[in-house]
């Protein structure tokens, strides 16, 4: 016996319970690629566990700032952007946060102490050595020659495991502190990429392409609208299924853009 009422009742109901599990109980996306036991990840625990985490890792960012009057050494520049350094060292997924002005924030920072060699060198190879490391550190100096642009480097725990939250803080923090006391801030990194976006409109625009054709196959606004209510609804369950699963398992960022484009295609 058919009871259509009691059916979509029950449907509704599981739709409302998917949707309060996914939107109030949902995990973390963790772009984390870990293949436990191939001799690829036996190889980056090794690498970690030898050379330590930074050598492993290859996630960073750059808190980037300038000025048009002054220097990035003033006093007011460094109060600036102080908090900005101390506040992302203290976020999940950040191992350390290195300053130009020569301090490093976080509990994943290096030793900054530099280790007596076993094997002392004679002095003349010792003078090259220092004379090379020297020029490196000015090439590489996160301060311009002209003391007008400076940089901090944000250094993650892992190189593809970054919470989102984390990246979208940073975008954000930056935004919001950009201008402050006419100091010009910027952040870069492929972690921040797509951090602080709007969803993409490529779905939004499929929808409304599939309700055109269906106007015009079926001849009825009902006809046509049917499918695509019912799309919707189904797609918006599987996405909260998704979001929720990453409680569990590991889902990559892109994972609801690809059960977007997947449940709008089937």
């Amino acid at each position: 016996m058919r009871k259509p009422v009691i059916a979509i009742i029950s449907w509704f109901v599981v739709f409302l319970v998917i949707g309060v599990l996914g939107g109030r109980f949902g995990g973390e996306l963790k772009d984390s690629f870990e293949l436990p036991g191939t001799e690829s990840q036996v190889a980056q625990n090794l690498l970690s566990e030898t050379a330590g985490a930074d050598a492993a890792s290859g996630a960073t960012a750059n808190l980037v700032w300038g000025v048009d009057s002054g220097t990035v050494t003033d006093a007011e520049v460094k109060q600036t952007v102080t908090p900005l350094m101390e506040k992302f060292a203290d976020l999940p997924g950040v191992a350390c946060v290195s300053s130009p002005y020569g301090q490093t924030y976080g509990s994943g920072c290096p030793s900054q102490e530099r280790e007596p060699s076993p094997f002392p060198l004679p002095p003349e190879v010792q003078a090259k050595i220092d004379k090379a490391t020297a020029a490196a550190i000015e090439a590489t100096k996160p301060i311009s020659k002209d003391e007008k642009v400076a940089y901090a480097t944000i250094t993650f725990e892992g190189a593809t495991d970054v919470p989102t939250q984390t990246a979208g803080t940073i975008v954000d923090d930056v935004e919001a502190a950009n201008g402050t006391n006419g100091v010009t801030i910027g952040a870069n990194g492929q972690v921040l990429a797509f951090a602080g976006q709007e969803p993409p409109s490529g779905e939004l625009i499929g929808i409304l392409v599939a309700i055109i054709i269906l106007l015009i196959a079926f001849g009825s606004v009902v006809a046509a609208g049917l499918p695509i209510v019912t799309a919707v609804f189904g797609l918006a369950a599987g996405l909260s299924l998704v979001t929720f699963t990453a409680n569990f398992f590991n889902v990559a960022t892109f994972a609801p853009t690809l059960a977007a484009m997947i449940g709008l295609g089937v």
